[in-house]
């Protein structure tokens, strides 16, 4: 296995387990902290769209929609 190929596997690695991470983290956060991050990352182009599906599942989940 070469150097490329770890540095793929390892990409692909936290490419899957992001998600997760987002969850979880997501969980953790306070409503007032959660309706906060989503308003603000929510039309970011910088932050990865499965972070925002994490926050507005987790709104949803709480009902605070």
């Amino acid at each position: 296995m070469g150097f490329l190929d770890v540095l793929q596997a390892a990409g692909n690695h936290l490419n899957e387990s992001l998600p997760q991470k987002y969850e979880a983290l997501c969980k953790r956060a306070p409503d007032s902290g959660l309706l906060r991050t989503y308003e603000e990352k929510r039309f970011d182009p910088d932050v990865d769209p499965r972070f925002v599906e994490a926050l507005e599942k987790e709104i949803r989940h709480r009902g605070l929609d």
